[in-house]
């Protein structure tokens, strides 16, 4: 008999061999994420893609599980106009680079309303310097 429990964003199956991971999604949330053609800044849309992939490497799934995720994830990436082998795992070991705290001096910050990728250029002068930027948007609710 199998007992099985969606907890957080995986499922825990009990089994007579132990417990198997899977990772668990809503029904209604499986396939959204921000598409490829809007004009939100580009680290904003490929976030989500970043985020799967992470949880894909970190998690302990047994194969036909991560096999399974890996084909979910390429077909979000083609209903959202990406390409379906799209490969970001290279992002999670620039972010190690990034963040270690022993070698970055601290930050000054530059905020900037992203408008189109013209904003991106503008924002490449501070490439190279001791300033950080942070991108906004002027579509709020309120």
């Amino acid at each position: 008999m199998n007992d099985k429990i969606n907890f957080l964003d995986f499922t825990i199956v009990k089994t007579h061999k132990g417990l198997s991971f899977d990772i668990y999604r809503k029904p209604t949330t499986t396939d959204i994420i921000i598409p490829k053609d809007s004009c939100h800044p580009f680290e904003q849309k490929t976030s989500a893609i970043r985020y799967y992939h992470d949880r894909l490497l970190s998690y302990r799934l047994f194969p036909e599980c991560r096999e399974k995720e890996k084909q979910t994830i390429k077909q979000t990436l083609a209903n959202n106009k990406y390409d379906p082998n799209h490969d970001i795992p290279e992002h999670k070991q620039k972010r190690k680079q990034n963040f270690n705290i022993h070698t970055q001096k601290k930050k000054k910050w530059a905020r900037f309303m992203y408008v189109r990728k013209e904003t991106r250029y503008i924002t490449k002068v501070f490439k190279d310097t001791n300033v950080a930027v942070a991108f906004t948007t002027n579509n709020t609710i309120g």
